[in-house]
Order: structure tokens, then sequence, then C-alpha cells
């Protein structure tokens, strides 16, 4: 899925006008690393008398029920993002971005499906721009990233001219893309708000056999931040002659080798497949880059699981060691609603230093579909705010928004 970085190779791009330019595009093209990176040990988490909420962990937390279930319905919250007090939510299944306020209303949806100038074939991936106050969408149908002010209007849309899965606006303003992996070449491109590319970074090795596999779990690009597919360790982006930086090294019980992270085949197939499968999923990272919220994959004995895992700003560790999670006697209502999948890791606004989540489809199976009295009497022990926000939901509503910080210390 993705690929790897380091020294700078320039290459001259010679363009004629009047005066000339020269346009330099550096690829980081070998395995090079600035400084070591925060490793994060499972095994080393925080102990406690008992599993823990996950609630427990969080604070400065509000809901947001989310009306207008008439106008659109909201099938799959894949990604949150708050600008100018309005929650901008990416629909997966219907691939288009929507946008509410506050109170929950809708407000519309942003830019239109279409082949037109000013339309989109698909919402692949999308983010704020914060020096630009804008919302930039990446489209993979149309190979083009699009621009709306914070109004939601229009600005431009600008070809790239190849396919992508996931994109993010830097801190400098440019955008980096992450593409589809390609054997020998670099698999994340960063480019202007004019499309210029600056660079490109995160090189996947030649493999005659052609064996990397696409997946939408384990490696892509979140922020500045990516790791590569079946991979544990997250790297942060340096633009210009920086080397990237290994900024963190998730270890797991049986964890996968970091020499086998391009070993895609293997990992797929049972039959090849080792022991030692503990990698990372998904992950976000939060305030002042020392907190991470992620999902990860391990084998204990002769069982696996998946499940989330935390660690906050004092560097205290949260994991399925401390954490009610995923197995059927070990999760809570909370864990059900909010973080029952790897698909529902929240999302990080460093504009407004919240976090994002909403409520699973899972969980709100479980709320409508299971005994709906025994499972609200669970959710008003954990958050009685919760309780009050549900009590009277049917299953014809929205999702629900979770907005919260975590508690730097427990």
């Amino acid at each position: 899925m993705k690929g790897f970085n380091s020294h700078i190779l320039p290459r001259g791009i010679v363009g004629f006008a009047l005066l000339g330019f020269l346009l330099l595009i550096s690829c980081k093209s070998e395995n090079a690393i600035e400084g070591a990176p925060e490793v994060i040990d499972i095994n080393n988490y925080t102990k406690t008398d008992s599993l823990l909420s996950i609630r427990s962990l969080l604070e400065d937390v509000s809901y947001i029920q989310l009306k207008g279930a008439d106008r659109f319905f909201l099938s799959d919250t894949k990604k949150i993002l708050e600008l100018d007090n309005k929650l901008i939510i990416h629909d997966k299944n219907n691939d288009v971005l929507v946008a509410y306020d506050l109170e929950g209303n809708f407000l519309g949806q942003i830019g239109a499906k279409g082949e037109g100038p000013e339309e989109y074939k698909q919402v692949t991936d999308f983010d704020i721009h914060p020096q630009r106050n804008s919302i930039i969408i990446y489209s993979r149908g149309d190979q083009s990233f699009l621009e709306y002010d914070h109004s939601l209007k229009f600005i431009q849309k600008v070809r790239v001219g190849f396919w992508g899965m996931h994109m993010s606006v830097l801190e400098s303003g440019n955008l980096a893309f992450f593409k589809d992996p390609e054997s020998g070449s670099n698999n994340i491109a960063i480019y202007d708000i004019e499309a210029n590319k600056l660079e490109e970074t995160m090189l996947f090795p030649e493999d005659e056999n052609n064996e990397y596999i696409l997946s939408d779990f384990s490696g892509f690009l979140k922020g500045e931040f990516y790791n590569y597919p079946l991979s544990s360790k997250i790297f942060k982006l340096q633009e210009g002659e920086g080397l990237d930086q290994a900024y963190f090294q998730i270890n797991f019980p049986n964890m996968r080798s970091e020499e086998k992270k391009f070993a895609h085949m293997e990992y797929f197939n049972r039959d090849l497949q080792s022991d030692n499968n503990g990698i990372l999923w998904h992950y976000t990272v939060g305030e002042n880059k020392k907190e991470l919220i992620f999902y990860y994959n391990y084998k204990i004995g002769n069982g696996y699981g998946s499940t989330i895992g935390i660690k906050n700003e004092s560097g205290q560790i949260f994991s399925h060691f401390n954490l009610k999670h995923g197995g059927p006697d070990k999760a809570d209502e909370f864990l059900k609603l909010f973080f029952w999948n790897s698909y529902n890791i929240p999302n990080y606004s460093s504009s407004t230093n919240y976090y994002y989540s909403a409520s699973t489809q899972e969980g709100l199976d479980y709320l409508h579909r299971t005994e709906k009295d025994t499972f609200l009497e669970g959710l008003k022990s954990i958050d009685m705010n919760l309780y009050n926000a549900l009590k009277d939901a049917k299953d014809t509503d929205n999702p629900i928004v979770m907005k919260f910080k975590l508690k730097s210390k427990i």
C-alpha cells in the first residue's frame, strides 16, 4: 500500500519563459531516520485494579445528535473535522462530504457529485487547510483535488493525475497524497496548493512478483504522519531536505517483524502466515503530538484479538491489559458505541484540539436490536449525558457525534 524515504535526489525540470525557471523535486529514496522513535510498549501498560472503561480516559466530553434524517441519512462517518463551528463529515458509503452545525442541524452537502468543472466523482478523503480556512477534497475518480471556502462555496478544482487513497494538509500548507503503491516508486507525493509537485517520499522497493496488496486497515497517511502497511512504526514527514523521522514505535505481544513490512502476500495468505502477526491498524496522533489513539492486532497464547490502545500526554499506556475491549465479556456499552472496530478511530482536529468520533453501526444495532433497556442502563452508569442523548433515539436517526479531549494523566 505505501512506501519509504530518505536521501535527497534532486532532479532538474527546466522550462522556458522569458527568464526561465528551474523546478527541483526531491525524492527521498532510502530508509534513513533522524533520531530514535518513542517506543510505546503494550506490555508496559499502566497498572489498574480492574479493566477501565475508555470513558474514564476522556474529558470535556459533549454529544451532538445529528438531525435531519429526512433530508440526508448519514450512513458511514469515515472522517469528522470542525471548521468555523461546523462539523465537516465524510460519508464513505455515499462518497460525499456534508456539513452540520454544532447543534446537529444539517447544513447541506459540500459540492456535488458529477463530472463538471465544479463537481467530483467521489470524496476519497478530505482535510482542513488552516492557513486558507478552507476544505480540501481529494477525488480519486477525478485524480484531482477540490477546494471549498469556510462558507462551503467552491474555489477551485485542480488535477494531480494519479490514483490515490488518502490526503492531508501539512503544517506548511502543502498537500500530501498517499498514492496507490507501485513497485520501485515513492508512495507519498507532496504538492503545493497550485498542484506543483515538490517532493516524494515513502519508497516501495522493487518487487518483481508484484505482491504488494492494497489494504484499508494498515498503512496510510494521517496529517503529517504515515506508516507502511503491516508495520508498527509511525513516521513524521519532514519537508525539504530533512529526513522523515521515525516518531513512534509500537510494540505488541507476538508482533510482526518490521523486516516483513513488505511481505504482504505472507500476511494475507493463511498458509504462509506466521504466529507473529501483531501489527498497527488505524491511528490518530493528538495534542502536542504526544497523544496517540490506535487500533492494533495482537496474539496471546492461542488467541487473536484486535482492539483500541491509548497513550496520553503523560506517557501512560492503556491497552487490552487494562481497558475494556472487544471480547463479548470484556466490552461495555460505551466501547460498543464508539470504539468497536478499527474504522472508528477518532479524528483529531489541530484547529480545535478536540477529537471527534461518531457512533458505530454495530453500537447502534446493540442499542436498537438487543435488550434496549439493559443497554441504556449500562450507559447510565457510564455517562448520564450519553444516556439522555440516546434514551429516546430511534433506529432511523443519524449517528451521534462525540467531541472530547484525552485526560493528560489518570
